[in-house]
């Protein structure tokens, strides 16, 4: 039956998605005479698409497609590090996207096996790169007869998330910047972990997608032709933009939070030399209190009705002398 498909001159796609009380409806598309029609059954070539395949899909694809068990065990793990693997008959890959709903660093894993008149890509639930691709597909259909460039359209458009979202990092490292350098306040703090906790993230992923591409670019596998070779390439050259992105994103924040401790410093240095200049003031002004208040019978001026006054002028006299004295040695 493979081999009568293989001999077929269109090419189809297929769809696995949730429909209800159908978890995994099978859907075909297929280029006949230029259109797109719709058939049933895995029927290599084309692209085939699984959304959130269960065991029993799985086992439908190893035994239809002979995908390798370990393989699949990967594409099927909810989290997993982009990577790509060579089989006999295929190749293997892992992709990823930002997905950072409320805030929290995640992203959504696509695997691809990339056969020489095939496709097979598998995710856990919807993404918008994939539907892109299938709409890319539904304006130029002589593209599905094309397994590599479905591979790259792909991972061009995961990759591509990537950059709206290290845009909005920029952004908001280049507000708290300002507020950072304007108005410091200790909560600044937070979100600067926060910040930094997804630019970690995203370097992490985009430097294994990278390596990834990097491979994928010099893979001399016989599934892949060699008129695919400039668009591997592209997409080693766009993995590199985006993770210098990211590192420039990491080295602006990096500068921002030593802008906030900077700034945190100078505010620290700043009361404790207001601390310590009452401090200082407040101690010859303390002695003389302390010398009035001990308990001789006998003091200075204790007995006119003007000595406290004069003790207190005294008291005055000191403190601007210091104050004046300080002033003029720029420590005011």
């Amino acid at each position: 039956m493979l081999a009568a498909a293989r001999a077929t001159n269109f090419s189809r796609v297929v769809s696995l998605r949730s429909t209800g009380d159908n978890p995994f409806m099978l859907r075909t598309h297929q280029l006949v005479d230029g259109s797109p029609v719709c058939a049933d059954g895995i029927l290599p070539p084309g692209w085939i698409h699984a959304q959130a395949p269960d065991d029993a899909v799985g086992t439908r694809l190893e035994t239809e497609l002979g995908l390798h068990p370990l393989a699949l065990e990967d594409a099927l793990r909810r989290n997993h590090p982009p990577k790509l693997e060579e089989f006999d008959d295929y190749v293997f890959l892992i992709v990823h996207t930002p997905d950072m709903q409320e805030n929290e660093p995640d992203t959504r894993k696509l695997s691809i096996f990339l056969g020489k008149d095939w496709i097979c890509s598998i995710a856990r639930r919807e993404l918008a790169p994939v539907a892109d691709v299938w709409d890319h597909l539904q304006r130029q259909p002589a593209l599905l007869k094309e397994p590599a460039r479905i591979a790259y359209l792909l991972i061009e458009g995961f990759a591509s998330g990537f950059e709206k979202v290290i845009d909005g990092c920029e952004d908001r490292i280049a507000d708290l910047e300002a507020r950072v350098l304007s108005e410091p306040d200790p909560d600044h703090m937070t979100e600067i972990l926060r910040e930094r906790q997804q630019i970690s993230f995203l370097t992490r992923i985009m430097r294994g997608q990278r390596d990834m591409c990097a491979a994928l670019s010099r893979c001399t596998h016989r599934v892949i032709p060699k008129k695919a070779a400039p668009y591997w390439r592209d997409l080693f050259d766009h993995a590199n933009r985006v993770t210098a992105t990211v590192e420039s994103a990491r080295e602006a924040l990096a500068a921002v939070r030593d802008a906030h401790l900077a700034a945190a410093n100078n505010r620290l240095s700043e009361t404790m030399r207001v601390l310590t200049i009452i401090a200082t003031v407040m101690m010859p002004l303390s002695l003389i209190a302390g010398v009035y208040g001990m308990n001789f019978r006998s003091m200075p001026g204790s007995d006119s009705p003007a000595g406290f006054w004069l003790t207190v002028g005294a008291m005055l006299a000191v403190a601007s002398g210091m104050l004046c004295w300080f002033r003029k040695r720029k420590w005011l």
